[in-house]
């Protein structure tokens, strides 16, 4: 098959699929609010999915009415994609044009780049931009999970997580070894060596423990295993003192980090990944660190000695880092602070391969 009749079956493909949904989603669910303040959204290829929506939503729930030009290839690219349809079922899109009499600010390939860990750029350069700092899984903003009031509750002083433990999948960022980051099946593993872990073989095993007077453990909860609900996930980490912030698949942002932090748990990590963030989250203020497998007991009982008093200091940080930061207010004001000249957005595969390239691997 030649290269022009693949792109024309594919341009074929989108123009059949796109057009119904297009006009279905323009004339009966077409997004009715409209502000003072417009967003108009240009992106003909969606790298960023997640990452994209969350941004979009963040925006929405600042009270910025958002717009994408009829372009059936962007469409078709937003509307087929599992977050960005989120966007329309939602009804956060308005399909057409912004009125001319207010003030509008366009999201476009000029303006938003997936280059997140691009180290060829100088340090003014890099640093010029906004990054869009790592958020709460997307469903927490979908179903409104991500602020709900959580009833004040007594604290374990452990060390928790909860996550996705697959084998197939978590070991990637250790064997591209770009980031120089323990994968998170390593250290399952190391501990687990150890004798470390408190078995939890249940939900029921986890409401047991938590009843208890036993402490100072530590618990990885594998949710392929036991299912912790979704909207249940951020009490369950009020309950706890510590978080152990495992990285993700190829990079070592990872949503959960984000979930721990908006109810004051403290996260537990390697310092190169602290490092990442943008103010870097500061050891023994925002955070504990290790550096490697050998530090990493060192730690963990360093950790679990730690007294009411640096608990508390710690969790205030921790409170007052996320609040400055992480919520949709305080990236949407950040991001209006640049002009969307230089916004630097995740895009998980596509800015790790982009990260590859610069390092000729």
């Amino acid at each position: 098959m030649t290269h022009l009749l693949r792109d024309f079956l594919s341009k074929t493909k989108i123009f059949l699929i796109a057009i119904p949904l297009f006009y279905q989603y323009k004339l009966f669910k077409n997004n009715r609010r409209r502000t003072d303040k417009a967003i108009l959204i240009q992106l003909k290829h969606n790298y960023f999915k997640r990452y994209l929506y969350v941004l979009i939503k963040f925006l929405y729930l600042e009270g910025y009415t958002i717009y994408i030009k009829p372009n059936l290839t962007g469409f078709y690219n937003l509307r087929t994609e599992q977050f960005g349809s989120y966007l329309f079922s939602e009804k956060i899109i308005r399909v057409g044009r912004a009125p001319k009499n207010i003030e509008i600010v366009v999201l476009d390939e000029s303006a938003v780049s997936a280059d997140y860990f691009d180290e060829s750029k100088s340090d003014d350069e890099f640093s010029a931009g906004y990054h869009v700092p790592m958020s709460q899984h997307p469903i927490m903003y979908k179903e409104g999970w991500w602020n709900a009031t959580i009833v004040g509750a007594k604290r374990k002083h452990s060390l928790f997580m909860a996550g996705n433990f697959d084998e197939g999948t978590y070991t990637s960022i250790e064997k591209d070894g770009i980031f120089k980051t323990l994968s998170r099946l390593r250290l399952h593993s190391f501990l687990l060596n150890k004798h470390l872990l408190y078995p939890i073989n249940s939900l029921q095993n986890l409401h047991n423990f938590y009843a208890s007077a036993i402490d100072h453990k530590i618990i990885l909860i594998n949710r392929l295993k036991i299912n912790v609900p979704m909207d249940e996930l951020r009490h369950w980490l009020a309950k706890f003192d510590f978080y152990f912030a495992l990285p993700g698949v190829i990079m070592p942002f990872s949503h959960n980090i984000i979930e721990a932090m908006s109810v004051g748990c403290i996260p537990f990590l390697q310092q190169s990944y602290a490092d990442m963030f943008k103010p870097p989250l500061v050891n023994h203020k925002q955070v504990l660190t290790f550096t490697d497998l050998s530090d990493l007991e060192i730690k963990i009982e360093y950790l679990m000695g730690l007294d009411s008093s640096k608990i508390e200091f710690m969790r205030n940080e921790v409170n007052t880092y996320y609040g400055s930061f992480l919520t949709p207010n305080k990236v949407v004001a950040s991001l209006i602070n640049v002009n969307f000249k230089n916004i630097y957005l995740q895009a998980e595969d596509y800015s790790v391969a982009l990260l590859k390239k610069t390092k000729n691997l």
